[in-house]
């Protein structure tokens, strides 16, 4: 019972601790940084810039984590270099387009509106309501 209260209250405090830097606008609000990605009124250089932080933070990361991969794969071998492989795959793959989606916005000068594209419709729309099923 302890460890399910501790766990309901650590889940409380980090929300209550991280919901101001991840509303919109805010230090961790990957989202609008996602939504800049895709919005074409964003220069391209912006974002090429973005990535290449996000590639270098990445590789730093990997720099440091070296060691220790290293003891873990001399101490489990089979287990350690899988888990590790993994690991690294997961990073390479996704960790730079995180940091990318945290430094876009910073690199925006005037706070930009991320546009939907309005579906197109291809055809006649018919304006109906559905038919009834009995």
């Amino acid at each position: 019972m302890r460890r399910f209260l501790f766990r309901v209250l650590g889940h409380k405090a980090a929300h209550k601790a991280m919901e101001r830097h991840t509303r919109r606008g805010g230090i961790l609000d990957i989202k609008y940084g996602f939504g800049l990605f895709k919005d074409p009124s964003v220069p391209v250089g912006a974002k090429f810039f973005s990535l290449s932080v996000g590639v270098l933070v990445t590789m730093l990361l990997m720099a440091v984590e070296a060691p220790l991969e290293l003891i873990l794969g001399l101490f489990v071998p089979v287990l350690g270099l899988g888990a590790d492989l993994m690991i690294d795959g997961l990073e390479i793959v996704f960790f730079p387009m995180l940091i990318a989606c945290l430094v876009l916005p910073r690199l925006v000068r005037q706070p930009t509106v991320v546009r939907v594209a309005a579906p197109i419709y291809h055809g006649e729309v018919i304006d109906m309501p559905p038919p009834m099923l009995d």
